[in-house]
């Protein structure tokens, strides 16, 4: 799961528990010997070009076929089409050089993100990923936390009340179910007031910092300017001492909550309950 680093008022950070799903690569010319994997759909790949070959693309489909010519592409089609209401914030964010190209699945995926990134003008292929769902999840799915069922920003089905639109959520049962319920190596930076730091729905997924844990009592060991900040720390007094407080102990249990643990809420990114 992910691990919460709390900043300015008070500092908490919390550990994850959960691996990270691993989609493959990008794949460029220093990245030939990628090999295919069954993760990802075969027959489609997508493309980042530089702005001159976007501008070839766009003139016609006479112009992509002469682009991609002896590759047997069946279709290119930018990711984010032109939406003229839209199209000169989609230009800014460099959006319009991204392409979809789909051609034949009995292709080698290997053979053709070789052959299209060794084309002028193309900077960037990428494989699609496939949905997988969680092996860690396992049998513990959907998650037996007590007031989960009253969470509807995180899923609601309309169930618990007329006045609550069905689909007015995250959607983060499917995040959970296949991709992940968390990344240990993550650290998320949070401002906000003090945490209970012994919040038995929170404990178990505190970060801590482990030079001042093996370190010396009242001394600096991580040279950050605090002593002893074994969970976080106060930046408003510049001390370990962190207050407890109601709101920074909601959000922290918004991002961090341990999951699949029969109690209180589910966390975001609160793992799955196996303790891994």
């Amino acid at each position: 799961m992910k691990k919460i680093y709390w900043l300015l008022v008070f500092g908490v950070l919390f550990s994850g528990c959960e691996k990270k799903t691993n989609f493959p690569q990008a794949l460029n010319q220093n990245l030939k010997h990628l090999k295919d994997t069954v993760n990802v759909y075969s027959g489609i790949a997508r493309i980042k070009v530089t702005e001159q070959m976007a501008e070839l693309l766009n003139e016609s489909s006479s112009s992509a076929d002469q682009v991609f010519a002896g590759l047997n592409i069946r279709s290119v089609r930018r990711v984010f089409p032109p939406e003229e209401k839209f199209e000169a914030r989609t230009r800014t964010a460099g959006l319009h050089l991204w392409y979809t190209v789909t051609f034949d699945q009995n292709r080698p995926l290997t053979k053709t993100a070789i052959s299209l990134s060794e084309l002028e003008g193309v900077q960037q292929v990428e494989y699609i990923p496939r949905k997988k769902t969680q092996e860690a999840t396992g049998g513990l799915f959907p998650f037996n936390d007590s007031y989960f069922s009253k969470q509807w920003h995180l899923y609601n089905d309309g169930s618990i009340s007329s006045d609550f639109i069905a689909g007015a959520d995250i959607n983060v049962k499917d995040v959970w179910k296949y991709y992940t319920t968390g990344d240990s190596r993550v650290i998320v930076a949070i401002v906000d007031t003090g945490v209970d730091i012994t919040h038995p729905d929170l404990v178990d997924n505190l970060w801590v910092n482990q030079a001042e844990l093996h370190g010396v009592e009242g001394v600096d060991d991580d040279n950050n300017g605090i002593i002893d900040d074994l969970y976080g720390a106060n930046f408003i007094t510049h001390t370990a001492y962190i207050r407890p407080e109601e709101h920074g102990t909601h959000v922290a249990g918004i991002v961090a909550a341990t999951n699949n643990n029969s109690l209180g809420v589910c966390g975001i990114a609160g793992g799955n309950g196996n303790g891994t």
